[in-house]
Protein backbone atom coordinates (compact mmCIF):
# COMPACT_ATOMS: atom_id res chain seq x y z
CA UNK A 1 0.00 0.00 0.00
CA UNK A 2 3.08 2.40 1.04
CA UNK A 3 4.34 1.81 -2.53
CA UNK A 4 1.61 2.41 -4.28
CA UNK A 5 0.64 5.67 -2.66
CA UNK A 6 4.21 6.89 -3.31
CA UNK A 7 4.18 5.52 -7.11
CA UNK A 8 0.71 7.75 -7.01
CA UNK A 9 2.27 10.89 -5.15
CA UNK A 10 5.09 10.79 -7.81
CA UNK A 11 2.96 10.82 -11.10
CA UNK A 12 0.86 13.56 -9.85
CA UNK A 13 3.59 15.86 -9.05
CA UNK A 14 4.88 15.14 -12.39
CA UNK A 15 1.06 16.25 -14.20
CA UNK A 16 1.21 18.90 -11.79
CA UNK A 17 5.12 20.29 -12.96
CA UNK A 18 4.04 19.80 -16.73
CA UNK A 19 1.18 21.83 -16.58
CA UNK A 20 3.19 24.31 -13.84
CA UNK A 21 2.97 27.61 -15.46
CA UNK A 22 -0.01 29.47 -14.39
CA UNK A 23 -0.97 32.98 -15.48
CA UNK A 24 -3.65 34.39 -12.02
CA UNK A 25 -4.09 38.02 -10.77
CA UNK A 26 -6.91 40.55 -10.34
CA UNK A 27 -9.19 43.27 -12.03
CA UNK A 28 -9.86 46.03 -10.34
CA UNK A 29 -11.36 49.62 -11.58
CA UNK A 30 -10.18 53.12 -11.81
CA UNK A 31 -10.99 53.08 -7.84
CA UNK A 32 -9.19 49.99 -6.71
CA UNK A 33 -12.46 47.91 -6.67
CA UNK A 34 -12.38 44.38 -7.38
CA UNK A 35 -14.50 44.09 -10.72
CA UNK A 36 -16.18 40.81 -10.29
CA UNK A 37 -17.37 37.95 -13.49
CA UNK A 38 -15.05 39.59 -16.02
CA UNK A 39 -14.15 37.71 -18.89
CA UNK A 40 -10.33 36.51 -19.30
CA UNK A 41 -9.78 35.36 -22.83
CA UNK A 42 -6.62 33.96 -24.59
CA UNK A 43 -6.65 35.26 -28.40
CA UNK A 44 -4.23 32.74 -28.88
CA UNK A 45 -5.90 29.65 -28.00
CA UNK A 46 -9.86 30.87 -27.98
CA UNK A 47 -10.03 29.72 -24.63
CA UNK A 48 -10.95 31.78 -21.35
CA UNK A 49 -11.95 31.87 -18.10
CA UNK A 50 -13.91 34.06 -15.98
CA UNK A 51 -12.96 36.29 -12.81
CA UNK A 52 -14.54 35.53 -9.12
CA UNK A 53 -16.30 37.72 -6.85
CA UNK A 54 -13.76 39.57 -5.81
CA UNK A 55 -12.19 40.07 -9.42
CA UNK A 56 -9.42 37.25 -9.39
CA UNK A 57 -8.84 34.79 -12.14
CA UNK A 58 -6.42 32.20 -12.97
CA UNK A 59 -5.45 30.16 -16.03
CA UNK A 60 -2.85 27.14 -16.57
CA UNK A 61 -1.14 28.08 -19.71
CA UNK A 62 1.90 26.84 -21.40
CA UNK A 63 5.36 28.72 -21.34
CA UNK A 64 5.26 31.49 -24.48
CA UNK A 65 3.44 35.01 -25.54
CA UNK A 66 0.11 36.00 -25.32
CA UNK A 67 -2.40 38.52 -25.91
CA UNK A 68 -5.13 38.58 -23.25
CA UNK A 69 -8.64 40.32 -23.28
CA UNK A 70 -10.19 41.62 -19.88
CA UNK A 71 -13.80 42.29 -20.61
CA UNK A 72 -16.79 43.10 -18.07
CA UNK A 73 -19.92 45.02 -19.18
CA UNK A 74 -19.26 48.48 -17.99
CA UNK A 75 -15.78 49.19 -18.24
CA UNK A 76 -13.56 49.14 -21.46
CA UNK A 77 -11.83 46.30 -23.29
CA UNK A 78 -8.25 45.78 -22.33
CA UNK A 79 -5.70 44.11 -23.84
CA UNK A 80 -2.46 42.98 -22.73
CA UNK A 81 0.37 41.31 -24.21
CA UNK A 82 1.80 38.63 -21.60
CA UNK A 83 4.63 36.28 -21.73
CA UNK A 84 4.41 33.69 -19.69
CA UNK A 85 7.33 31.71 -18.05
CA UNK A 86 7.96 28.59 -15.96
CA UNK A 87 6.15 29.19 -12.64
CA UNK A 88 3.77 31.42 -11.08
CA UNK A 89 3.38 34.24 -13.23
CA UNK A 90 0.94 37.27 -12.45
CA UNK A 91 -0.70 39.73 -14.42
CA UNK A 92 -3.07 42.24 -11.99
CA UNK A 93 -5.38 44.44 -14.40
CA UNK A 94 -6.97 48.09 -13.89
CA UNK A 95 -10.17 48.63 -16.17
CA UNK A 96 -11.94 51.81 -17.56
CA UNK A 97 -15.48 51.99 -16.66
CA UNK A 98 -17.26 52.74 -19.84
CA UNK A 99 -20.31 55.08 -19.89
CA UNK A 100 -23.57 53.85 -22.26
CA UNK A 101 -26.55 56.64 -22.95
CA UNK A 102 -29.79 54.63 -24.24
CA UNK A 103 -31.68 56.27 -26.67
CA UNK A 104 -34.97 57.11 -24.68
CA UNK A 105 -38.17 55.25 -25.11
CA UNK A 106 -41.77 56.94 -26.31
CA UNK A 107 -44.71 55.08 -24.98
CA UNK A 108 -48.19 55.53 -27.14
CA UNK A 109 -51.64 54.28 -26.34
CA UNK A 110 -53.26 51.99 -28.59
CA UNK A 111 -50.01 50.80 -30.82
CA UNK A 112 -48.28 47.48 -30.85
CA UNK A 113 -45.67 46.41 -28.82
CA UNK A 114 -42.50 46.05 -31.22
CA UNK A 115 -41.66 43.14 -29.35
CA UNK A 116 -44.66 41.33 -31.22
CA UNK A 117 -43.28 41.53 -34.69
CA UNK A 118 -39.88 40.09 -33.93
CA UNK A 119 -42.20 37.05 -31.73
CA UNK A 120 -44.15 36.57 -34.62
CA UNK A 121 -41.50 36.26 -36.94
CA UNK A 122 -39.06 33.72 -34.80
CA UNK A 123 -42.45 31.58 -34.24
CA UNK A 124 -42.96 31.62 -37.96
CA UNK A 125 -39.14 30.70 -38.50
CA UNK A 126 -39.36 27.52 -35.79
CA UNK A 127 -40.74 24.86 -38.53
CA UNK A 128 -37.59 25.94 -40.69
CA UNK A 129 -35.29 25.57 -37.05
CA UNK A 130 -36.89 22.79 -36.29
CA UNK A 131 -35.65 20.77 -39.35
CA UNK A 132 -31.60 22.49 -39.17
Amino acid sequence: MKKFTLTFLFFVSIITTSIGQTLSGSITDNENRPVPYSTVFVKELRLGTVSNEQGQYNLNLKAGDYSILFQCLGFETTEKKVTVSEGHNKLNVVVNMKSYELKGVSVKPGSEDPAYAIIRKAIGMAPYYLNQ
